[in-house]
C-alpha cells in the first residue's frame, strides 16, 4: 500500500467552490437576486458541501495524518507570515469598525444585554433575572458562554467586541495549525487566505457583523466543535460541545446521531469520556452557579424567543410592506409568512413544527444511512458531512433568519474543508 499523493483533488476543487457560493449567498448575492433563489442557494450550496464531502471519502480506505510531520520550514514560514499579515490586517479593520460603530442600545441590545449581565454577575446579583432598564421588559436568553467570556473585557475596561474576535482568532489559528499536517499542500497555502478573504468579505458588505452582534465568538465555538469531531481527545470533544450548547445550542437535534455514532464506532470509554466531560461542564457553568437557583429560568428564556419572532415577523419594512428580516435573503420563514389564510400566531406555529421535523428527519435519513454504510466510511468523516448537512437544513428553517447567524455555517465548511485535508487515501500500490 502506499499513501495518497498531495494532489488539490476535483473534490476539494467543489467544496471549495461550495464554500465561494456559502460566502456569496451570505452576504451579497441578495442584492442581485430575490428572496428565493438566495434562501435555496445557501441551503443546497451547504448541502452540496457536506454530500460532497460523504462522497469523496465512501468507500475509500483513509487515515488521518495525526502523527504525520507539520509542513516543511519553508511553508510553515510562508503559512506563519500569512497568518500575522491577516491577524493585523483585521485588527486594524476591526478597530475601526468599532470606532465607527459605537454600542448603542439604539441601535442593538446585544452587547448592552452582555455588559448588564457581566455587571450582574462581578456585582453578586442574579444573573437571571428579567432586564427592566433598556425600557422593556427583556428576559435573559443567553446562556453563560455567549457572556462569561466578556468579564475580561468588563474587568479590563476595554471593547467587549474584542472578545468576540479574539476568540474566532484563536478558533481560526487552531484549524490552522492543525491543516499544516494535510495531505494537500494547497489546502495549506489556501488556509489563511480562505479565513481572512470571507472575514474581510463578510465585514466589506455588513459590518454590523463586528460592530452589534457577538455572532463570530459562537463561529469560533463551531469551529472548534468541528477540531473535536476530528480529535481523539473525548475529553476536548466533550468541553468544546458544552461550550456551544452553552451558547447557542443550535446543534441540540443532531447530538443523538453524534453520540450514536460514537458509540458504535469508537471505544466505550471514548463515548462516556465526551458525555461525562458535557454533563459536568454544563453543571459546573450554569445548572449549580445558576439555573440551580431558579429552575424556570430557562423556560422563559426559551419562551421569550417565540415572542421575539413574532415581534420581527411583526416588524415590516415600509417600503415593501414585508417584514425587514424574513425577506432578508435567507431561509424559508418567508414561505410561512405568506401563508395567508392563517392568523400569523399559526404560521409562526407551523414554522416551528417544520423547523423540528425537518432538522429531526434530516438527522434520522443521516442516521439511517450510516448504519447501512458505516463500513464504508471513516465515522469522523460522517460526523463532520452530517453536522454540516444538518446546520444547512436547522439554518434553513429557523424563525428569523438573522444575516448574523449564517456566517456560522460559513466558518464551520471552512473548518472541515481544511480538517478533510488532513486526511489521505490509501490505494494500492
Amino acid at each position: 500500500m502506499q499513501s495518497g499523493n498531495k494532489r488539490f483533488s476535483l473534490y476539494d476543487l467543489i467544496l471549495f467552490i461550495c464554500i465561494a457560493l456559502e460566502v456569496l449567498f451570505s452576504v451579497y448575492a441578495k442584492k442581485f437576486f430575490d428572496q428565493p433563489v438566495n434562501a435555496f442557494g445557501f441551503l443546497f450550496s451547504g448541502l452540496a458541501f457536506g454530500l460532497v464531502l460523504l462522497k469523496k471519502f465512501y468507500g475509500q480506505t483513509v487515515l488521518l495524518n495525526q502523527n504525520a510531520p507539520l509542513a516543511s520550514r519553508k511553508t510553515g514560514a510562508i503559512m506563519a507570515a500569512l497568518c500575522l499579515l491577516a491577524i493585523s490586517i483585521i485588527t486594524v479593520n476591526a478597530g475601526n469598525i468599532m470606532t465607527k460603530i459605537p454600542v448603542s442600545l439604539s441601535s442593538s441590545d446585544i452587547i448592552p444585554t452582555v455588559q448588564e449581565l457581566c455587571t450582574r454577575y462581578l456585582d453578586g446579583s442574579f444573573v437571571y433575572e428579567p432586564i427592566e432598564k433598556f425600557g422593556y421588559h427583556l428576559p435573559v436568553t443567553y446562556l453563560p458562554m455567549q457572556w462569561m467570556p466578556y468579564l475580561i473585557a468588563e474587568k479590563g475596561h476595554f471593547d467587549y467586541r474584542w472578545i468576540a474576535l479574539g476568540i474566532w482568532l484563536l478558533a481560526s489559528l487552531i484549524v490552522l495549525i492543525r491543516s499544516y499536517r494535510s495531505s494537500s499542500l494547497v489546502v495549506q497555502l489556501l488556509a489563511p487566505a480562505a479565513l481572512a478573504l470571507s472575514y474581510f468579505y463578510i465585514c466589506y458588505y455588513n459590518d454590523t457583523m463586528i460592530g452589534h452582534t457577538i455572532e463570530i465568538m459562537v463561529a469560533g465555538y463551531y469551529m472548534l466543535l468541528i477540531c473535536s469531531l476530528n480529535s481523539s481527545n473525548a475529553i476536548f470533544r466533550g468541553l468544546v460541545i458544552g461550550i456551544c450548547l452553552m451558547s447557542r445550542y443550535s446543534l441540540l437535534l443532531w447530538l443523538p446521531l453524534a453520540a450514536a455514532v460514537v458509540w458504535w464506532a469508537e471505544p466505550r470509554k471514548y463515548f462516556w469520556q465526551t458525555v461525562i466531560s458535557i454533563i459536568v461542564f454544563i453543571g459546573i457553568i450554569y445548572v449549580i452557579p445558576f439555573l440551580s437557583k431558579d429552575w424556570g429560568s430557562f423556560y422563559r428564556g426559551y419562551k421569550y424567543y417565540d415572542r421575539s419572532a413574532l415581534g420581527e415577523w411583526q416588524h415590516i419594512n415600509p417600503l415593501t410592506n414585508k417584514p425587514y428580516h424574513l425577506y432578508g435573503g435567507h431561509g424559508i420563514a418567508y414561505k410561512f409568512y405568506e401563508i395567508g389564510d392563517l392568523p400569523i400566531t399559526e404560521r409562526l406555529k407551523w414554522l416551528q413544527k417544520a423547523h423540528v421535523i425537518c432538522s429531526l428527519g434530516v438527522t434520522a435519513l443521516l442516521g439511517i444511512w450510516y448504519w447501512f454504510h458505516r463500513k464504508s466510511i471513516q465515522h469522523r468523516i460522517f460526523l463532520l458531512g452530517s453536522c454540516k448537512i444538518y446546520l444547512a437544513v436547522f439554518l434553513f428553517f429557523i424563525q428569523v433568519p438573522y444575516l448574523y447567524l449564517m456566517i456560522v455555517g460559513l466558518f464551520v465548511s471552512i473548518a472541515i474543508l481544511f480538517e478533510q485535508g488532513r486526511y489521505r487515501v490509501q490505494q494500492p500500490s
